[in-house]
């Protein structure tokens, strides 16, 4: 309620609106309503009490992952998605659903954030300034 205020207090004295609509369903993130939003150009606001940052580093034939996981209450913001896919060796598919945030670190300022591991997304809002 306090974020929600205060955005519009601040959009409000710089002459615009702000439109906030939950992409939640049933108490989880809405991933397709990630991505509808993102492709719309809006970010998304994500409050969490469990998160991770990732970074993606690639050298030849292997991909490799670091992940920084936290526990507490944290903001970050989405600016874009991006589904990995591999096959694995037993024939099945693993799908990576990634946000790339602004992490609100200094160190890393940007990362990945895998909506799939170690984490709890307690409410999200698709974000329309005008």
């Amino acid at each position: 309620a306090n974020f929600k205020s205060g955005i519009n207090k601040y959009c409000s004295r710089l002459g615009y609106t702000c439109e906030l609509n939950s992409i939640m369903s049933s108490g989880k993130l809405n991933y397709m309503s990630v991505m509808s939003n993102m492709k719309a150009n809006k970010p998304v606001v994500l409050f969490l009490s469990k998160f991770n940052n990732c970074e993606i580093g690639t050298t030849e034939n292997v991909d490799y992952y670091h992940y920084d996981n936290y526990t507490g209450n944290h903001v970050m913001v989405g600016f874009a998605y991006r589904d990995i896919f591999y096959t694995l060796k037993d024939g099945s598919l693993l799908n990576m659903r990634m946000i790339e945030v602004a992490t609100g670190f200094a160190n890393p300022n940007t990362a990945y954030f895998n909506i799939d591991y170690s984490t709890n997304v307690d409410a999200a809002y698709g974000a329309y300034i005008h």
